[in-house]
């Protein structure tokens, strides 16, 4: 359940992405990559001796410090998704 719940996050995550104007080119492909490697993770379901696992979550936190101030619905979806992670072991 808790995949199926991510999986829906990830699409919120997207809306949230294609509907914010104002974001750079730099954010944007990192928030992309931060989904592709999600989904990839989630598909696959790798290992948790990937090198995927050891960053991606560290990485999440990044982001979500990135956006609070100025994309705070960006921040909310990302906070949220590494919490799931957390529950599925990632």
């Amino acid at each position: 359940m808790p995949r199926e719940q991510l999986k829906q996050l990830l699409g919120q995550l997207q809306n949230e992405l294609d509907q914010t104007r104002f974001l750079d080119d730099e954010a944007r492909a990192m928030l992309e990559e931060l989904h592709e490697d999600i989904e990839d993770v989630l598909d696959a379901e790798k290992q948790q001796d990937d090198p995927v696992y050891a960053t991606l979550r560290e990485r999440l936190v990044g982001a979500s410090a990135r956006f609070s101030a100025q994309h705070p619905t960006l921040d909310a979806a990302l906070r949220e998704i590494g919490t799931m992670l957390g529950k599925i072991g990632i």
